[in-house]
């Protein structure tokens, strides 16, 4: 009997395997791909919108990939418009309900425009970092540090360098970290102000500060320095050369920035030579210029000298030049209104004159000597050559010959 119902169950099992075999696992399969292919999908939505009825137009309502891809553009060129933190926020919500539209909508919005695309990323990352209290105080106070920095630099660029560098020693000396701390302000100072300021430390504190500054900005500042070096050795050299020139040409060249910078005008000045300094400068009419040189010129003495000994000597000497200069031009108003041959008598009378020199002791040691015949030749200088020459024709040979010399090439 239990041998006749197997022998019926029989034909029902082999039927339910075969509809299971041929049916529903390519169903199954076919489901899957469907589900999980986006490229099959799209191809059976198409087949399947041929079908007859209800079934067609279901399938026919599903968008082909053409129309997707116009869709997932629109969006992308929505959020590239609106207000980056509006769109950050749609972006966020996108992700949360289907990654890989939000990853389709990202794509699209590269391809439109990536670099708004990278600031919003970033900006979405930022917002999504969970930072606990401990890092978020920390980030805090490096912001401050960094902010205070900046600060520390901007304040030592606005002062001199002689300022700067003592403020840069005193950080040195007073901290334990003194070098890491210096050297953080002068990273965030100009590199021009920086070069300066280590130029004037030994070289050991150089060392030192120049190991903890960043590459980079390392980098720049031995440029600066290596620069500098070269053009002072060049300033040096056309100092040498400008020892020669008369009075007036100088005046043309170094009495003012147009052919030389302050700084460099204030080596030049000093090789010149206290007393040639102020005869230059007593005929420079911009104080202002005058003012800032002798500023240059204390600065350096003071960083390379430890004292400042030349700037108030050269300033006593351009009062001394420029009284004598003022009396031989009031002196030259009156003679105009003589005859030539009386002021040659005059002249003749200032050249031979056996009379004591005008001596003016500097804090120096130095001496600056106005003779007669200083005065006298001042004043021919400021005649014209027709003047000059008629007074000359009432000189002797000799003298006539010797204040012509003494004219053409000036001993200054």
């Amino acid at each position: 009997m239990a041998d006749e119902k197997q022998k019926k169950s029989n034909p029902f099992i082999i039927v339910l395997i075969l509809l299971l075999v041929f049916v529903i696992v390519p169903l199954l399969t076919l489901g899957g791909f469907y589900l999980l292919n986006d490229d099959f999908k799209a191809k059976a939505n198409e087949v399947l919108s041929g079908a007859p009825g209800p079934v067609g137009k279901y399938f026919d309502s599903f968008p082909t990939e053409d129309e997707k891809s116009m869709q997932i553009e629109q969006i992308a060129n929505y959020i590239l418009d609106i207000d980056k933190s509006r769109g950050i926020d749609k972006l966020i919500a996108i992700e949360s309900k289907d990654g890989a539209v939000y990853d389709s909508v990202i794509k699209s919005m590269l391809r439109i425009d990536p670099n708004n695309t990278k600031d919003i990323l970033e900006e979405i990352r930022k917002k999504s970092l969970k930072k606990d209290v401990v890092i978020s105080t920390l980030e805090e106070i490096d912001g401050e540090k960094n902010q205070e920095l900046i600060e520390q630099g901007a304040y030592m660029d606005s002062l001199g360098v002689v300022s700067a560098v003592e403020e840069i020693k005193k950080i040195i000396e007073d901290n334990i970290s003194g070098y890491k701390m210096a050297a953080d302000i002068l990273a965030n100072m100009t590199t021009d102000k920086a070069s300066k300021i280590i130029g004037q430390l030994s070289q050991d504190d150089q060392d030192k500060l120049l190991f903890y500054i960043p590459q980079e900005k390392r980098s720049e500042i031995r440029e600066t320095t290596s620069s500098r070096v070269r053009k002072f050795k060049d300033v040096e050299s056309a100092s040498e050369l400008l020892q020669t020139e008369k009075i007036d040409k100088l005046v043309e060249t170094i009495g003012n920035t147009n052919t030389y910078s302050i700084e460099e005008l204030g080596i030049i000045y000093k090789n010149l030579g206290i007393i040639k300094a102020g005869k230059v400068l007593s005929k420079v009419q911009d104080d202002q210029f005058i003012y800032s040189l002798i500023e240059k010129m204390k600065e350096n003495e003071i960083l390379n000298e430890g004292n400042d000994f030349i700037t108030s000597d050269i300033l006593k000497s351009i009062k001394i030049y420029r009284q004598f200069d003022d009396n031989v031009n009031e002196l030259t108003k009156v003679y105009l209104k003589m005859g030539d041959d009386k002021i040659a008598d005059i002249i003749r009378r200032l050249i031979r004159n056996s009379s004591e020199p005008q001596v003016y002791r500097l804090d120096s040691g130095e001496f600056i000597t106005i003779t007669d015949e200083d005065l006298a030749l001042s004043l021919l200088d400021n005649f014209s050559e027709k003047k000059v020459a008629s007074i000359l024709s009432y000189l002797d040979n000799n003298l006539s010959k010797d204040i012509s010399k003494k004219l053409a090439f000036p001993i200054d």
